[in-house]
């Protein structure tokens, strides 16, 4: 069984149904309505996936639940971490793993309006070819270790992401980081 957290149009959800019929449940869970109304329109007869709307710090679904769970950018969205983090390993199996992207922090920085990588903001990032641009807080590469750590999950591995905007001026940065972690 596996979860995915903050699965916006279901893109995710579908392909694996597709590429792997014989996974018993396919879960997704996403807080906007709009976003699961379009995970349903676009997997309907198409796909196994389940979607639900729900908010990752207070998933409705039994502890030891799912083998899997992961989740592409949508992480940073969440308020805290830490509550984040706890909610996943309660509904994710023994040995089940956790496998979650997101902007990278140093990348954040260089979109800050103060310029300050430990201070606390809101930063804002086009999506969808620059036709939306969606809000999330910052957090430091500490936040998000000691979230792991705190939380008792065993990282598996960590991984720097580069990509299209990783040039930024005379800087070669890395756009995303990507954690795989394990119960």
């Amino acid at each position: 069984m596996i979860l995915d957290v903050g699965c916006g149009s279901g893109i995710h959800l579908n392909y694996l149904s597709k590429k792997y019929p014989a996974v018993k449940e396919l879960v997704g869970i996403d807080l906007s309505k709009e976003m699961i109304a379009i995970a349903e329109s676009s997997s309907s007869g198409k796909s196994s996936a389940k979607y639900f709307v729900s908010g990752m710090d207070n998933l409705p679904f039994a502890d030891d639940y799912f083998d899997l769970a992961f989740s592409f950018n949508s992480i940073h969205y969440s308020a805290n971490l830490n509550v984040t983090l706890a909610e996943v390993k309660r509904v994710t199996k023994r040995g089940g793993f956790f496998t979650f992207q997101v902007v990278h922090p140093v990348f954040t920085l260089f979109v800050k309006k103060s310029k300050d990588y430990s201070k606390k903001e809101n930063v804002g990032f086009p999506i969808q070819g620059g036709t939306l641009l969606v809000s999330h807080p910052s957090f430091t590469l500490d936040e998000h270790i000691n979230a792991i750590v705190d939380n008792d999950w065993n990282l598996v591995s960590m991984k720097e992401l580069y990509g299209r905007r990783s040039r930024i001026g005379e800087y070669f940065i890395p756009t995303l980081i990507c954690f795989r972690l394990q119960k």
